[in-house]
C-alpha cells in the first residue's frame, strides 16, 4: 500500500510538473514585458522564481568596466559567457550578454562591441544555478567563474544595494552588438519532468513486493503440519 501510494504520488507529480513546464514554454514564447512593468514578486528574492524564462525589455546602459567571465565551453572548444551590469531607472541587473571564445576573452581584442550610452535590449529572465557537486570555485581575483551564482557576481561588481539590485540575470537576445561579439546565447526551456519513471519504479516495486508475499504464503500453506 504504500508502494502504491508512493507511485500515486509521482503521477500527481508529473501532472504539477507537465503544468509548470507549459507555463514556463507560455512565457518563453510571449512579447517581451516593459522592466518597469514587471510584477512587484518578481523584484523581491523571494519571487523571481515565477520570472524564469520571461521575456523583458529594458532602457539603461552597460558597465563595461566591470564585466564578469563566466565559463560556457562550446562544441569548438573553450568559451566564456560575458555578464556585464547594465544600469536601468528600476535598478541594476546582470546582462549575461552572450559568448566569445577564449581568443576574445579580453575585451580589447572586441572593443566594436562594448556599446556605450544608453540602449534597449531584449531578453529573458534567468536565475542562479545550483553549483555541481565536482564544479570548482569560482576564482573572483581573476574573474574567472565556473557558476552562474547571482548573490557572489552582484558583489562583485559593487550591486550591493539591495533595495534596488534586481533578484536575477537577463539573458540577452538583442540586439547583437557590433562585430557580432559577445555572440548572444539562450539556454533552451528544458525542465527535466522524470515523475512517470518514477511512478513505474514505485508500481513495479508493488508488484514485485505482492508476488513475493504471494510466493511466501503459498509455501506455507502448503508445508505439512508436524504431528
Amino acid at each position: 500500500a504504500a508502494l502504491v501510494s508512493l507511485g500515486v504520488w509521482q503521477l500527481q507529480r508529473k501532472v504539477w510538473k507537465e503544468g509548470l513546464i507549459a507555463e514556463v514554454e507560455a512565457r518563453a514564447r510571449a512579447a517581451p514585458i516593459p522592466l518597469e512593468s514587471i510584477p512587484t514578486a518578481w523584484r523581491r528574492a523571494d519571487g523571481a522564481g515565477q520570472a524564469d524564462f520571461a521575456r523583458v525589455v529594458a532602457l539603461g546602459h552597460f558597465n563595461h568596466g566591470k564585466e564578469l567571465h563566466l565559463l560556457s565551453p562550446q562544441r569548438e572548444g573553450a568559451a566564456w559567457m560575458i555578464v556585464t551590469p547594465f544600469e536601468t531607472p528600476e535598478g541594476p541587473v546582470l546582462v549575461m550578454r552572450g559568448i566569445v571564445p577564449e581568443a576574445l576573452k579580453d575585451p580589447a581584442k572586441r572593443a566594436a562591441g562594448q556599446v556605450g550610452g544608453d540602449i534597449t535590449i531584449e531578453g529573458r529572465i534567468r536565475l542562479s544555478e545550483p553549483k555541481g557537486l565536482f564544479t570548482p570555485a569560482s576564482d573572483v581575483v581573476k574573474n574567472n567563474w565556473f557558476s552562474r551564482d547571482l548573490g557572489p557576481m552582484q558583489e562583485a561588481t559593487g550591486l550591493t544595494e539591495t533595495g534596488r539590485r534586481l533578484p536575477f540575470f537577463i539573458e540577452l537576445e538583442r540586439p547583437v552588438p557590433p562585430g557580432g561579439w559577445p555572440r548572444p546565447q539562450l539556454d533552451a526551456v528544458n525542465l527535466r519532468n522524470d515523475h512517470l519513471q518514477y511512478a513505474i519504479t514505485w508500481f513495479a516495486l508493488a508488484a514485485v513486493t505482492a508476488a513475493m508475499f504471494g510466493f511466501w504464503a503459498a509455501s506455507q500453506m502448503r508445508k505439512t503440519p508436524e504431528a
